[in-house]
């Protein structure tokens, strides 16, 4: 039985790119989106679904009821103001048998914010970041 994977984020390259290598790995793709007309929802064999945007107040619910509907082995969101609101609904997607991979609440604070994540390359850097002036 193929894996049933649902990405977020189907309107661009990175969601698009990623359903379709996850079909050619013989995935069964469950497309999601905010905009009912992201490319990606039209990609030939995903089954495409409606989210609201993540600051609406419903995404929480209605990201749950599609879990719980649509029984996801995963869910893999390519749109980086998703990953704290994920981070929150970790357990209960758990407790309905669907897989996460997310970035520590840290990371994901730090990919949404441009200077923090050039100041965190910075600090981890073992040579100079692009970010930093060469002297």
């Amino acid at each position: 039985m193929p894996k049933r994977i649902l990405v977020t984020g189907l309107g661009g390259a990175p969601g698009f790119d990623l359903a379709r290598s996850l079909q050619r790995l013989g995935c069964k793709v469950l497309a999601a989106d905010s905009n009912p007309h992201a490319p990606g929802l039209l990609l030939p064999e995903v089954t495409p679904h409606i989210l609201p945007p993540v600051t609406d107040a419903a995404y929480r619910a209605e990201m749950l009821r599609l879990c719980a509907k649509a029984r996801p082995d995963a869910v893999l969101s390519t749109v980086e103001r998703e990953l704290p609101r994920l981070l929150g609904l970790r357990r209960p997607l758990a407790d309905l048998g669907v897989t996460t991979w997310l970035p520590s609440r840290e990371a994901a604070t730090a990919c949404g914010d441009k200077a923090r994540f050039a100041t965190v390359l910075t600090e981890h850097a073992t040579q100079s970041s692009p970010w930093t002036p060469r002297t």
